[in-house]
């Protein structure tokens, strides 16, 4: 069996937004290589890696940067419509999907919760 290395590259970017708020971004590339490969090999492969990671990274920053821009929210209104159809039927949402959501949609999932609290509670006052 061939002895191999491994070469990781990454890059990180941190965006201020204001009002003591921030956006980071983290890309990881990484590729097993033969030991043997030669260092001219070797640094091309790495500073390959390099700009892969940081395409990632720019990528994704211009993508919610448009989405800020356009006023869009991250996640669309049929996947938020789900989370408060899944929330107001006393089903668990992702954790995911509740980092995707702007501001306004959390207010609007946090008052879905507490409806089905209070409808659930109602219905455990009936019982009794």
């Amino acid at each position: 069996m061939e002895e191999k290395m491994t070469i990781c590259r990454s890059y990180t970017r941190k965006v201020n937004l204001g009002n003591y708020e921030s956006e980071d971004y983290f890309s990881s590339r990484s590729i097993e290589i033969p030991i043997d490969t030669t260092i001219e090999d070797t640094k091309k492969i790495s500073e390959d890696l390099f700009v892969l990671a940081m395409t990632d990274v720019e990528r994704d920053k211009r993508k919610m940067a448009s989405l800020r821009e356009e006023g869009s929210n991250v996640i669309s209104s049929e996947k938020l419509k789900q989370i408060l159809d899944d929330v107001g039927n006393g089903r668990p949402i992702l954790i995911g999907d509740y980092l995707d959501l702007s501001q306004e949609q959390i207010g609007k999932v946090q008052d879905e919760k507490r409806a089905y609290k209070r409808k659930e509670y109602a219905k455990k006052k009936e019982k009794k």
